[in-house]
């Protein structure tokens, strides 16, 4: 039997947030009245018993209980199939009628479209005009003759590439993968023939693909094919692509191109660099051909490293990362290849910081391929120095603590920041590791709870999540989450024990008011933990205030010059004087610390050498002093700061300022304290007013 879309949807929700989903959050999300949903459970469960599975409950605190064999059992790709009565958005509209127009073997009318599309001639004709007017003029236009119909013309190049990402595009947003094979007329054998094509591929190269993308590479794989023997045949590709001839690849991809018929030099060339574009090494160590990108790996972590003032614990993995995603990503900025989503409105607002230190580091890394990195690529390096910048909690796990896995099917850079960022969110949750579907299905360590970006058949509890959560999507999550796990006592099971214990000796009254009190606190004490995910980052006037400021005339060595600096710290207490002596030792045995502008040295040592809390202090001198026989300095900074995080801020901010050669010119002249102070003030005045004004935009 049918169910309808709208059933369709509702069942969706109920398995995707099966741990804590209720009626009113169902009505508000898919803007149901309460009859409506009452309804649809009614035929949903009719079906279900149609299917001989168990059916859903409704419980009295209004959660919708959904067994385990629904989730496990249910072939929800089929019964989306059968309830095809989509309503879809305007841009996901457009997204299929490209589909249409690509993978087309036949002409297209209007009516086509109409049909398939379940919209009224009106808005296919809409989407027609908006499609042609956002189409680059010069590459690919859409056409209509009355012999032709509707047609997509341009070079076949630039037509794959609109291919790839209208598959991305459908594929990643709600998943219709029935709708592609349907349009695309690809069929199941055609599908599991891409999916041993991709294995080899795989294996023949140690690579391993994200879940993601094996699902838009089968898809793209069958069309392209297609396009192939239907005579749409490459007829030249970008001069870039020739030097993957002779790489392990290139033979790789002809020997697959070859048991499907495809003998061509420029469809090989093509589709190694598409394979090359978005492969993960599984290996750390550099290989043959990449010594010249880990050495640009590993210079541009130093390059962070000195210009955000910190040293990483786990320099291995933050090399493995960096590696991982550099290889690929260089591949795509050079043949402008299929360049991914651009999350920067999801990273940027609170991360902008970092990001401005990261662009001050892949130099390296862009003079190998001699351009810039575009700032939708560029934004997933931050996110990895996001992730290891944020240290990780020490603190003792108990047996009393939930276990949580995290599946991710975008790729390990997002997968690691996701992963950092769950742990910030739930430090009540002891995170074991992060993985992909693939490697889900095969994981044998015991775990409670599995946070995902896309159901899974499993009998664990799981919460659906996006990849990427803002600060008020994690606020969100966080109260589902609590509120699944304490109704299952899976989260402070120890106050419900104690409580039993009362209510043996007490009468139930009085329990009952003691139970509210109790509840209440605890609720408070989640909000004060959600609270503390969001570390405070001090600017720089907030940090270099008067008192931290220290201009003298009279001449003094280099270490005493950086004790002097530190002076106002320590009376602070912001650091322990062993923090001023590892400074000094770091540069003896070192020379650790670098100049980071003119004759402007910051002055810093690690966050376990004795440092209480975020600080900046600044000595200006008369005259250059020379600082251990490798660098002359006029202006030290003494930075403190307790973590990886609170310090970025105001270093930013101090940075920009000293690129500034007539703003580092004033520092350097400056006769006073407050002659430093309004220049900071007139910067952070400028700043805010930027600020506002990007609001303002938004």
């Amino acid at each position: 039997m049918k169910i309808g879309q709208r059933n369709c949807l509702i069942l969706k929700e109920i398995i995707n947030h099966s741990a804590s989903v209720t009626g009113k959050a169902l009505e508000a999300k898919l803007h149901l009245s309460r009859k409506q949903l009452e309804y649809g459970i009614t035929r949903i469960n009719e079906y279900l018993e149609e299917q001989q599975l168990p059916i859903l409950e409704r419980v009295n605190n209004g959660r919708i209980l959904i067994p385990n064999e629904i989730i496990e059992q249910l072939d929800f790709t089929r019964l989306e199939q059968e309830n095809q009565d989509v309503w879809l958005s305007r841009d996901e509209r457009g997204d299929i009628i490209q589909l249409m127009l690509l993978s087309k073997q036949q002409e297209l009318s209007l009516q086509h479209f109409i049909t398939e599309l379940k919209a009224s001639k009106n808005t296919v004709l809409s989407d027609l005009k908006r499609l042609k007017d956002e189409l680059p003029d010069s590459s690919i236009q859409l056409t209509y003759s009355r012999v032709k119909g509707y047609q997509l013309e341009g070079r076949e190049y630039d037509l794959r590439q609109r291919l790839f990402l209208v598959l991305r595009n459908i594929l990643s947003g709600r998943g219709q993968q029935a709708a592609v094979f349907r349009i695309g007329k690809i069929t199941q054998k055609q599908m599991e023939h891409m999916r041993n094509m991709t294995e080899t591929i795989e294996g023949e190269l140690k690579t391993r693909f994200t879940d993601e993308m094996i699902e838009v590479n089968r898809c793209f794989f069958a069309l392209v094919l297609r396009r192939i023997r239907d005579g749409m045949a490459l007829d030249i590709v970008p001069e870039t692509f020739r030097h993957v001839a002779g790489t392990k690849e290139y033979m790789v991809i002809k020997s697959c191109l070859s048991a499907e018929g495809v003998n061509s030099i420029q469809e090989t060339m093509y589709f190694t660099a598409h394979i090359q574009s978005m492969k993960i090494n599984t290996h750390l160590e550099a290989v043959a051909g990449q010594e010249e990108v880990y050495q640009a790996v590993e210079e541009t972590i130093r390059n962070f490293e000195r210009i955000a003032c910190i040293c990483f614990e786990n320099k291995e993995n933050t090399l493995h990362l960096l590696m991982n995603h550099s290889l690929p990503a260089l591949y795509r900025i050079r043949y402008n290849f299929h360049i991914g989503p651009d999350i920067s409105e999801y990273v940027l607002p609170a991360y902008q910081e970092v990001h401005d230190m990261v662009k001050k580091s892949v130099t390296p890394l862009e003079k190998i391929i001699g351009m810039s990195f575009p700032e939708s690529e560029l934004v997933y390096i931050t996110l990895i120095f996001i992730a290891q910048t944020s240290r990780e909690d020490e603190e003792e796990k108990t047996d009393r603590r939930p276990r949580a896995v995290v599946v991710c099917q975008n790729g390990i850079t997002v997968s690691h920041f996701l992963l950092t960022s769950l742990k910030h969110t739930f430090p009540e949750i002891d995170f074991l590791n992060y993985m992909s579907a693939r490697q889900f299905y095969q994981y044998e360590e015991d775990f409670d709870l599995v946070f995902t970006t896309a159901s899974l058949k499993t009998s664990k509890k799981q919460f659906v999540i996006e990849p990427l959560l803002d600060k008020e999507r994690r606020k969100k999550l966080r109260k589902n989450v609590f509120d699944s796990l304490k109704s299952s006592g899976e989260i402070f099971p120890q106050v419900e024990t104690i409580l039993q214990i009362i209510k043996k000796h007490t009468n139930e009254s009085v329990f009952q008011k003691l139970r509210m009190e109790i509840d209440s606190y605890m609720v408070q004490s989640d909000r004060r933990e959600g609270e503390t995910i969001e570390k405070r980052k001090p600017e720089l006037r907030e940090l270099l205030t008067r008192s931290n400021i220290r201009i003298i005339k009279e001449r003094m060595g280099w270490k005493e010059a950086i004790e002097f600096a530190a002076v106002p710290l320590l009376y602070k207490n912001i650091i322990k004087y062993q923090y001023v002596e590892t400074i000094i030792s770091n540069i003896i045995e070192h020379q650790q610390i670098m100049l980071i502008a003119d004759h402007v040295m910051i002055a810093h040592a690690g966050i376990d050498a004795g440092v209480y809390d975020v600080g900046l202090s600044m000595l200006l001198l008369p005259q250059n002093i020379m600082v251990h026989d490798y660098m002359e300095v006029k202006v030290i900074f003494v930075l403190a700061t307790p973590d990886y995080e609170s310090h970025l801020a105001a270093l930013n901010q101090l940075i920009n300022i000293l690129e500034d050669e007539k703003k580092l010119a004033s520092i350097k002249e400056a006769k006073t304290a407050d002659d430093i102070l309004e220049l900071l003030q007139l910067v952070c005045e400028n700043e805010e007013e930027k600020r506002r004004l990007e609001c303002l935009k938004h």
